[in-house]
């Protein structure tokens, strides 16, 4: 089928990208499969699953430069190495959020430097935070802002390898893993938490994953840490729902809007993009991720410098046309045929995924407006 055809043809992309080392590229390309992919029932699976590979990917759980706990600390061996420590370098005036998120994370950040007035007062500190979004939405990110901002610790725990090491004796893990985080100052982030606390009523429940979901809510109201809990998943609606009660913080993070959008694309294209083509990308990108925009960015950019090419160009040969309105056709077209004249109507039709004859039309419609 069609949809096939378009995966193929990014093969050798993926391979040419992965013999170079180019993460850039291989993130790109990878990206514009899962778009693809995502597109097809029978395929939506696949796609789902290589978007939480490549979330984790961008979260830094194959990063080289993290550091494993057992390797470096006499306490934590076993289960602990798959706990890593990263360095947080992102800040909060590095996450593009809407308002209500970051009034959210604000708070959190105002109470934990007030934690003595807090307990003082006898006022529980919210240190058990849940964020809910789909994968590059930057829950990672707001983890390792929190602890840029706190100067905490960040640490990162693998939830899905952990536990496919470990089955059949989950529940102890669970236990252990807690009790030997609690002494942590840091900001402790569950990766894909909701492998581990799916819903007791699941189809696929199993005696092992009742016990799973019983050592988590136990380990939670026992909770005793000086540091905080960051837990994220994009299934919050197969998730226990006692174990969702067991969270102070509940935030859902959204797919950014089209103002956010606009302020990515921006930020990420370094003023590589005129006004014009960070409104066409804007219109274009309805319902990407924060990650999304910085992966088609970094790779306009990367080709500009060693290839010499457009960025804008670059960015636009990757991405999936959705429907739009015939004014917006229009303004697309009218933009390529007077900043890139060397593109013919069949390029700027191939490029839009639109006949030649369409963009003979618009053009005319255009001229006869003019």
């Amino acid at each position: 089928c069609f949809m096939r055809k378009n995966v193929i043809n990014y093969l050798p992309d993926l391979v040419e990208a992965s013999f170079n080392n180019d993460n850039n590229s291989l993130e790109a390309v990878i990206l514009s499969i899962i778009r693809l992919l995502a597109k097809e029932d029978d395929t939506k699976k696949v796609a789902e699953v290589l978007s939480k590979l490549l979330s984790k990917h961008q979260a830094g759980l194959y990063d080289q430069k993290l550091t494993r706990f057992n390797q470096e600390n006499n306490d934590f061996e076993g289960i602990e190495a798959y706990v890593y420590r990263k360095r947080p370098v992102k800040t909060l005036d590095d996450l593009i959020l809407n308002r209500d998120t970051l009034n959210h994370i604000d708070d959190i950040i105002i109470s934990y430097r007030n934690r003595k007035k807090l307990d003082d007062l006898g006022i529980k500190l919210s240190q058990k935070i849940i964020l809910n979004g789909n994968p590059g939405t930057g829950k990672s990110s707001i983890g390792e802002a929190l602890a840029y901002e706190l100067e905490l610790d960040f640490l990162l725990v693998n939830v899905p390898t952990l536990f496919s090491s470990y089955l059949g004796d989950s529940g102890k893990t669970i236990t252990s893993l807690f009790k030997s985080l609690s002494s942590k100052k840091a900001v402790i982030v569950f990766d894909e938490f909701d492998s581990i606390a799916v819903s007791r009523s699941s189809r696929n429940d199993v005696g092992e994953m009742r016990r799973i979901v019983n050592s988590v809510l136990t380990s939670l109201d026992a909770w005793e840490g000086e540091g905080l809990i960051i837990a994220t998943t994009n299934d919050k609606e197969n998730l226990d729902s006692a174990v969702w009660r067991r969270f102070d913080e509940k935030i859902d993070i959204s797919l950014p809007d089209k103002q956010n959008r606009l302020k990515l694309w921006d930020k990420y294209s370094k003023n590589q993009l005129t006004r014009d083509e960070l409104l066409i990308l804007t219109n274009l990108s309805d319902g990407f991720s924060p990650a999304e925009i910085e992966i088609y960015s970094q790779q306009g950019l990367r080709l500009k410098v060693i290839k010499g090419k457009n960025p804008f160009l670059t960015i636009l040969t990757q991405l999936t046309f959705p429907k739009l309105e015939v004014d917006q056709k229009q303004f697309i077209v009218q933009h390529l045929k007077e900043n890139y004249p060397n593109l013919t109507t069949r390029d700027i039709g191939e490029l839009m995924n639109i006949s030649k004859s369409s963009v003979q039309r618009y053009l005319k419609e255009l001229t006869k407006d003019g």
